[in-house]
């Protein structure tokens, strides 16, 4: 029986290709997770400085209609009922936390989280994290000055499948609002 010289060479090739077309793919489908992770953290970041930029305004602005007429009491009334009512607070705020240093992380991690988890629970929340490789959230930069809220948020991103040593990316991201004031004309 006569033997073919390139017999095998097919299954060969595949052994070797496969793998590579496979690892290839997970390296992608990793990347594409790694920047969902990191658009979705940014855009919770925006939505979170522009909804807190706010609050001066409308804090001054509810305490004074509340020192005005009924009518305008009533309209104070209203507004103050409607922060609390189905999301607890958490998109909007009652408290000038802006004048206080010690309340700025804090209100800043709060409105964050309910920007992007919205009414999730803490576990939902560690299991969405650890979907996207997130973890150490850090904003102890945030901070108001001169009529600027300036939002830093630090954080660890691991990529999903670590090839070559890519592990964990320190990320950093950053937003500058200017706080509203309820100013009389």
């Amino acid at each position: 029986m006569k033997m073919d010289k390139e017999s095998g060479v097919i299954s060969l090739e595949a052994c070797i290709l496969v793998p590579m077309f496979i690892m290839m793919l997970m390296f992608i489908y990793g990347f594409f997770v790694h920047f969902m992770g990191h658009n979705m953290m940014s855009h919770a970041l925006m939505q979170s400085a522009k909804s807190l930029s706010l609050d001066g305004f409308s804090i001054s602005a509810v305490s004074n209609m509340s020192n005005s007429s009924s009518s305008s009491r009533a309209v104070a009334d209203l507004f103050q009922l409607g922060t609390t009512i189905g999301d607890g607070g958490a998109f909007n705020a009652t408290e000038a936390w802006y004048d206080d240093e010690s309340k700025v992380d804090e209100e800043v991690e709060e409105r964050f989280m309910a920007f992007l988890a919205g009414d999730a629970s803490a576990t939902d929340i560690a299991d969405y994290f650890d979907l996207i490789g997130v973890s150490n959230l850090d904003f102890s930069d945030s901070k108001v000055e001169n009529g600027d809220l300036t939002i830093v948020v630090k954080y660890e991103q691991e990529f999903i499948y670590d090839f070559g040593g890519f592990g964990v990316f320190d990320c950093e991201l950053s937003y500058k609002v200017k706080m509203w004031e309820d100013k009389k004309i």
